[in-house]
């Protein structure tokens, strides 16, 4: 699919709204429709990233939450599934934070993962571990480690009450909500797993499923007395 160029207009922010309902409108990056190259590249994502926000949102990512989340999956529709909106979203990301550190992506040793590892973290320490990353050729697990131990650093020098644990088992969902992890990565391939895999994951998703709206129901029933 070959989507149109929108060269020569300017976009308001009062247009963000109807801009975001016609992604087909911009020209895309050959990397979202060429299903042979697998995986994202920093510069694809990058480019990706630079479109949604620049073209379809004047300048500024789509607001997080449900509104937000909303955006990017009418986008992933659009795109007609070429792209999930957890990878949209990752884009996004990725391109604010080389724009704001005034990063080019033409590293040779950092990848997408990476990236999406230092997502969230400050400024000056997502330069540093970009730069470190590159020159000592840090390998994904070792970045893990680091941006892990900064995000426990931050923590515990704020100093707040303990969270309850359902509240902290649902902070280990933002890596799914934010894009950092693509929980429909690969749906198409699901096909090819033996039927007991695929019936243990069936189960094991149908009982999650459960648990979850048991959560939603309790919060919501929390935030009216409150």
């Amino acid at each position: 699919m070959r989507v149109k160029s929108r060269a020569g207009r300017r976009t308001n922010k009062s247009d963000n709204k109807a801009s975001a309902s016609k992604p087909r409108e911009v020209a895309w990056p050959e990397a979202v429709f060429d299903t042979r190259r697998g995986k994202l590249r920093p510069e694809d994502a990058y480019a990706v990233g630079r479109l949604i926000v620049e073209e379809l949102y004047a300048g500024e990512r789509p607001e997080h939450g449900r509104r937000g989340r909303t955006t990017f999956r009418k986008i992933a529709s659009e795109l007609e599934g070429r792209m999930s909106a957890q990878a949209l979203y990752r884009c996004a990301a990725i391109y604010e934070m080389c724009r704001d550190l005034d990063m080019q992506p033409n590293w040779e040793h950092v990848g997408m993962s990476h990236l999406s590892l230092v997502l969230g973290l400050s400024p000056a320490q997502q330069r540093r571990l970009v730069n470190q990353t590159e020159k000592q050729r840090w390998s994904v697990e070792r970045l893990r480690s680091e941006a892990t131990r900064l995000r426990a650093t931050r923590k515990a020098r704020k100093g707040r009450k303990p969270l309850p644990r359902f509240a902290k088992a649902v902070r280990q969902l933002d890596r799914f909500a934010d894009g950092r992890e693509d929980l429909l990565g690969d749906l198409e391939s699901a096909s090819t797993l033996e039927p007991d895999v695929l019936g243990e994951m069936i189960d094991r998703v149908v009982e999650l499923r459960g648990q979850l709206d048991s959560l939603a129901k309790a919060l919501r029933q929390a935030q009216k007395r409150r």
